[in-house]
């Protein structure tokens, strides 16, 4: 027991495994731009699968997807009707139809009758398969990638790929759906088509069979046990062997269906993966892209088993949980079949101990959440304002110090009537200041060469008028 629920696989039988994903966006995506023109791409992103076109911005993580798919709580939820429920950390949460509508944007209903287009696909399969007793995807892939550039033929080779590798998930070497032909002679039963319920059906096999720890596995283990024993260079020779052979028979399995709606799911879910340290992933944009499946990339960094059961599949704190519920935009598109209804079995259980209202408190969380952004643009708007005003105040006081400075110089020295500009530079204001500066000196020199030149005129008459004296009395005294 695991917080009072039981785990499939018990904690300590978890182990790292390979994850074989037969869903390959990126191969197809890749392939129509090799032989879709732009009006096939522009066709393409009008029908139901559109959205779909940048999956290849998401990087599949087997690690993340086997961590979860080990969680998976025995005795909780029925295949097809409620979901597949897992533990994440003391919560308890379903998988569900409507919840893997929500972020693939996928329709789900019953299976519509398909009109038959004997003609048009008898046509195509003469024109490009070979064997029409046994068609695979890798005659349709192989086909495809030989038609016409353009061509109608090419796009519907293109369409049928697409539903076969990424919405349905199969195996190259599995036969097709031949009914899958009359569909994409037809784009609006296609359109229509509950694509989601076959890719939901996929996908859950996947997830209800993938393995526990295999038998060889724990023999592996007491081997490696018993090789410690030995000596220093027979254990190290030892463990090279173990971990080559561990290499080769690393313990696999395959999932099929749109694995990545199963990845994705874990993002919406848990806010930990797009935080530090793990930040696995991040939102494209503030903006809520509908589906959810669109609002999603992954980082550079590469998800690792180990902190992935450390910091949320295995963790003894509580989780803050994100619970999946429809908005007010999500419940007018076309994908979603269930009107306005979302019942609680839909959202998650959660453990002993605690709240139940977690739902509540999640949402208002991220409101407050929301505000305190919006508080902190307000502050820092607010902010510049001030700054550009304190700088303008600054500047305006320093022109006004050196426009009084300047004035107060030009009327004790210039005299007459002197006209300032109201608004003048600091650097004009410095240059006037330096040229009304030499201008005093000046005439201080001038005033200076005056007084002299008059102190030497004085000395000169008072010299005159003794010489003149003299005279006056040398002659008297001639006589």
């Amino acid at each position: 027991m695991e917080s009072g629920f039981e785990l499939c696989f018990p904690e300590s039988e978890v182990y790292s495994a390979r994850v074989n994903n037969l869903c390959v966006p990126s191969t197809v995506l890749s392939n129509f731009v090799l032989k879709f023109s732009n009006e096939q791409m522009r066709r393409f992103r009008e029908t139901c699968f559109g959205h779909l076109m940048e999956l290849d911005k998401i990087s599949f993580s087997g690690q993340m997807v086997h961590g979860l798919a080990l969680r998976r709580v025995a005795g909780l939820g029925v295949k097809d009707i409620h979901g597949l429920s897992y533990a994440i950390g003391s919560n308890v949460v379903q998988f569900s139809a409507k919840v893997f509508c929500l972020v693939s944007g996928l329709k789900f209903g019953v299976e519509p009758h398909i009109t038959a287009e004997d003609e048009g696909v008898n046509r195509l399969l003469d024109a490009h398969i070979s064997n029409k007793n046994h068609i695979t995807l890798q005659d349709i892939e192989k086909a495809f990638l030989s038609a016409k550039f353009g061509s109608e033929d090419v796009f519907k080779l293109g369409m049928l790929c697409f539903i076969e590798f990424v919405i349905l998930g199969k195996a190259p070497n599995v036969r097709i759906n031949e009914e899958y032909l009359h569909l994409v002679h037809n784009m609006e039963e296609l359109n229509n088509f509950p694509w989601g319920s076959i890719s939901f059906e996929q996908l859950q096999d996947s997830l209800l069979f993938s393995p526990g720890k295999r038998e060889s596995d724990e023999n592996d283990d007491e081997k490696e046990k018993r090789q410690r024993k030995g000596k220093e260079e027979v254990k190290r020779k030892k463990k090279l062997e173990d971990k080559k052979r561990k290499r080769i028979n690393r313990p696999a399995w395959t999932i099929k269906g749109l694995s990545f709606a199963f990845q994705v799911w874990a993002y919406e879910l848990i806010p930990e993966l797009e935080m530090a340290p793990l930040r696995y992933c991040k939102k494209k944009d503030k903006t809520e892209l509908v589906p959810r499946i669109c609002r999603w990339e992954s980082t550079d960094k590469t998800p690792e088993f180990r902190k992935l059961n450390a910091y949320i599949f295995q963790s003894k704190q509580h989780a803050s949980l994100r619970l999946l519920r429809p908005s007010a935009l999500e419940l007018r598109q076309k994908y979603w079949t269930w009107g306005t209804n979302f019942h609680e079995e839909d959202a998650p259980s959660m453990g002993p101990g605690v709240c139940t209202d977690l739902a509540e408190v999640s949402s208002l969380v991220q409101r407050l959440g929301d505000e305190i952004e919006i508080l902190h643009c307000e502050k820092s708007e607010q902010w510049a304002n001030f700054v550009d005003f304190k700088n303008a105040t600054n500047h305006g006081m320093e022109v006004m110090r050196l426009e009084l400075t300047a004035l107060r110089k030009m009327i004790g020295h210039g005299g007459g009537t002197v006209v300032v500009p109201s608004v003048v530079k600091v650097k004009r204001v410095q240059r006037e200041e330096s040229v009304c500066e030499a201008q005093v000196e000046d005439s201080e020199m001038k005033d200076e060469k005056l007084d002299d030149e008059e102190e030497r005129e004085d000395e000169d008459e008072k010299g005159g008028e003794k010489v003149h004296d003299v005279d006056l009395l040398q002659g008297c005294y001639n006589i």
